[in-house]
């Protein structure tokens, strides 16, 4: 609606210096109210967050891995500048606080963020890039926002153990129960030595790596580069599938309320699973 206030704002300003057009108002004090110029602010407030709702709320694409990065966004333009709407901009702050204070340590945006391979290394949230913004840098430090990309480091080495342990515990087990002791120099020994590493050195490999510089969905990324990092590449499977906010969900349920009603009231609940299930995933369709 403030979009619309502010591109008719020419046709508005005419009609209300013609007369004839005022006198069909029932309040003509609307005329004296309407503030284009703080409208504009509005605006220029609005629509990145507008553009960030949006873009969480996919159900196409990975969003768990844009909180963090779109929380520092957030931040950025609710920073003080000395216009009108700086009476608003403490209260939004405040509500920020207090629905993301944990967000920096919660292991589902860590996980999400560093397996994004264009926000990894947690540049966004480097207190540097905030020397002139006060409001940003004392919630980032608040948030113990540069300490995130150690903690998401942990948790990632700590999903790579998980997956690649049980390897080598299955490999020891069965080489006992054989009672065949390796030795240092056997070919089984250093076969097995020579995987350990090639996996420790996938890890590594990952995190040395420079964030990349361009709009791609991480998805699509490590569908192109999972032969270069396959364990690495079950994690990001996991944890990017997760959805950021409950908007997906919440569209299977109106997506529902459409297909059940009074004239189809006798289907059955496995046949209505299914038409739910079709018309949600008919997209995907080769």
């Amino acid at each position: 609606m403030i979009k619309r206030f502010v591109q008719e704002e020419l046709p508005l300003v005419l009609c209300f210096t013609y007369p004839h057009f005022v006198r069909r108002l029932k309040d003509t004090s609307i005329i004296t109210s309407i503030d284009f110029d703080l409208l504009k602010l509005l605006l220029h407030l609005f629509e990145p967050l507008e553009e960030i709702t949006r873009a969480i709320s996919s159900a196409t694409n990975a969003t768990v891995c844009l909180v963090l990065p779109f929380l520092t966004v957030i931040l950025n333009l609710l920073e003080l500048d000395s216009t009108k709407i700086d009476t608003m901009r403490p209260a939004m702050l405040e509500q920020m606080k207090k629905w993301f204070s944990n967000a920096f340590s919660n292991k589902y945006y860590l996980l999400g963020t560093i397996l994004d391979p264009r926000f990894k290394q947690f540049t966004f949230a480097q207190l540097n890039l905030f020397q002139q913004n006060g409001t940003v840098r004392k919630t980032l430090q608040k948030w113990k926002a540069y300490e995130a990309m150690t903690l998401a480091e942990k948790h990632l080495n700590d999903e790579f153990i998980k997956l690649t342990t049980p390897m080598f515990s299955a490999t020891t087990t069965n080489s006992s129960s054989l009672s065949t002791p390796l030795s240092s120099s056997s070919v089984l020994s250093q076969l097995i030595t020579r995987q350990r590493s090639s996996t420790s050195s996938e890890l590594t490999e990952y995190l040395a790596e420079n964030e990349l510089r361009q709009q791609t969905c991480p998805l699509v990324w490590w569908g192109q580069n999972k032969s270069r990092f396959p364990t690495i590449a079950k994690i990001a499977r996991k944890y990017l599938c997760v959805p950021a906010t409950s908007t997906p969900s919440e569209r299977v349920f109106s997506i529902s309320g459409i297909i059940t009603s009074d004239r189809r009231s006798r289907l059955s609940p496995d046949c209505v699973n299914s038409a739910i299930f079709l018309n949600k995933n008919s997209q995907f369709e080769d």
